[in-house]
């Protein structure tokens, strides 16, 4: 919750718009048609309007979700964050909600919004395995140094070394020192699941070949052995000439026929 609450207060606190002159009853009518047809710039307005007064909260809160959806990004960081902390006229905590806006504002590419989905992929973890791979993917492309090696730092807790090692390598070459102190841990421990993969896929196969059943006796035709009950032998006929015939056994007597 304190990274929450710390995020909340720096979206609060960045600078505003620029003033601009109140806008009277049909310039407000006109801004809210517009809004209410996906015209993200009316939306930005009237979030604007009613963000200067402490009477009109919910329509701030209402024209800040409609801003992001008509496509600001840092809209839909500053509605989770806001809804996170129970901010005045926001929603109250809502997990899931605040994970779906924080996860629209990462993909349209704000900094803040990746840092607030990844604290919650990393704690929380609301999120889909797909969403969360993007986030973290995500965050180390946009987000701070620090955001980029928690999510390093989330991985390498879950065991998946091999995924940690690149973000961590990442946040370090930018300045994180815990993910310098942790990149050489992820790549030897990943280096040693791999050879312990190796290793029970070896004792897998060989298993397998042990349990095996022998192969089946061969059924080629192969010449009668002199142990052989029946069958066909060569001999030489009354002529002299080479030629074959049956023979069998009975009561321990080999019976010939004739040669032929």
């Amino acid at each position: 919750m304190c990274g929450l609450l710390v995020l909340a207060l720096a979206v609060t606190l960045r600078p505003a718009l620029a003033q601009t002159a109140e806008p009277d009853a049909a310039r407000l009518a006109a801004l809210e048609a517009g809004c209410a047809q996906g015209t993200n710039a009316d939306c930005e307005a009237l979030r604007v309007h009613f963000g200067r007064g402490m009477d009109t909260r919910e329509k701030f809160a209402f024209y800040t979700r409609r801003a992001c959806e008509t496509g600001s990004a840092r809209q839909c960081t500053v509605y989770a964050a806001r809804s996170s902390v129970g901010a005045t006229g926001f929603p109250p905590s809502n997990r899931a909600l605040q994970a779906e806006f924080a996860l629209r504002a990462c993909r349209g590419g704000d900094a803040d919004g990746c840092g607030l989905a990844g604290l919650m992929a990393n704690r929380s973890n609301p999120y889909s395995e797909a969403d969360r791979t993007f986030i973290h993917n995500r965050v180390c492309e946009i987000g701070t140094a620090s955001d980029c090696g928690k999510a390093a730092y989330a991985m390498g807790e879950a065991q998946q070394w091999e995924r940690a090692y690149t973000p961590a390598q990442r946040a370090c070459s930018r300045g994180d020192a815990n993910s310098c102190t942790n990149v050489g841990a992820y790549r030897a421990r990943s280096d040693n699941a791999q050879r312990a993969l190796a290793r029970r896929e070896q004792e897998r196969a060989r298993s397998a070949a042990q349990s095996a059943p022998p192969p089946p006796p061969s059924t080629a035709n192969t010449a009668p052995s002199s142990n052989a009950a029946a069958g066909i032998e060569s001999c030489i006929t009354p002529a002299g000439t080479r030629g074959t015939r049956a023979f069998s056994t009975s009561n321990g007597q080999r019976i010939h026929g004739r040669c032929s």
